[in-house]
């Protein structure tokens, strides 16, 4: 656990998102957390991989996300007005 505790300390951003969420109510056992190390053990291996992948998600994929989105949207309203 130690070499992941110094992989995500290299990055400040991705370090204070985890305490962010080891502080929230879903992970919060009320104690005081001072480092990455506790914030692991808190959080898990698991849970801490689907934070960072969802933290790291590039913008470009985010923007096509977006994208998609309002063209769903007009392709769902073209629909719903052809059948009246």
């Amino acid at each position: 656990m130690s070499d992941v505790a110094r992989i995500i300390s290299s990055d400040p951003g991705i370090s204070a998102m985890l305490f962010k969420a080891a502080r929230s109510p879903v992970f919060s056992s009320g104690r005081t957390l001072n480092s990455i190390e506790q914030v692991l053990m808190v959080i898990g291996i698991k849970q801490t991989y689907n934070i960072v992948q969802a933290i790291s998600c590039p913008p470009a994929f985010l923007m096509q996300l977006a994208s998609l989105s309002r063209h769903s949207g007009h392709a769902h309203r073209r629909w719903h007005n052809s059948q009246h």
